[in-house]
């Protein structure tokens, strides 16, 4: 379980800011290129989570925070590009032409786009988090 000291987050005795994920990914990518071609698509392959997870902590926690929270804002205009400046009933249509069969999504799309005044609050405090943290990165 995670602990603070001194306002940073350690695990272990490793203080997570610190994690190595520069040099990890140098090593691997390394070792990737003296392997035989066959070799190295297998070792992609096996190593492509670990790859993926490293990757998002190049910047530290700060780094992965504002990567974290951007993935929310790129939820949040995913479904709200589809309303912005037309009628509900017209969005309405337009999905299911374009998701017939798949009437699940629909009923999220408006779903979510009914709870438009609380995501837009909480939109506003993720953008002053991300603010935050893109200042530490």
């Amino acid at each position: 379980m995670p602990h603070h000291d001194n306002g940073r987050a350690s695990l272990g005795g490793l203080m997570l800011d610190d994690f190595p994920s520069v040099p990890l990914l140098t090593l691997m990518n390394e070792h990737a290129l003296s392997l035989p071609e066959r070799d190295r698509v297998a070792f992609l392959a096996n190593t492509a989570a670990v790859r993926t997870i490293t990757e998002h902590y190049v910047n530290g926690i700060p780094g992965r925070t504002v990567v974290a929270l951007l993935g929310v804002v790129r939820q949040y205009l995913n479904v709200e590009r589809h309303f912005s400046g037309y009628q509900y009933q017209d969005v309405v249509q337009r999905l299911r032409r374009a998701h017939s069969g798949e009437l699940h999504l629909i009923y999220d799309y408006c779903r979510s786009h009914a709870a438009l005044p609380r995501k837009n609050a909480l939109l506003l405090t993720l953008l002053e988090h991300i603010s935050v943290a893109a200042s530490k990165a």
